[in-house]
């Protein structure tokens, strides 16, 4: 049975917060042993630098629309 892992990662002022390397290599560790798949959100419509470097599988974005 696949272990799929999500992971929400928090932006601030324009970039990660530190730490969530460190989230999503344990996450890495825990989906491989249960041969699922990591994937992260990130709750922010604009560029974030790192996301690359990230070993994740998947990168979601959400945004808030305005209402008007």
């Amino acid at each position: 049975m696949a272990s799929d892992i999500l992971v929400i990662a928090e932006v601030r002022d324009g970039a990660l917060r530190k730490g969530i390397g460190d989230v999503v290599a344990v996450a890495r560790q825990l989906a491989d042993a249960g041969s699922g798949k990591v994937d992260v959100l990130v709750p922010s419509a604009a560029e974030i630098a790192g996301l690359d470097a990230l070993g994740r599988d998947e990168i979601g974005r959400a945004s808030r629309r305005e209402r008007g």
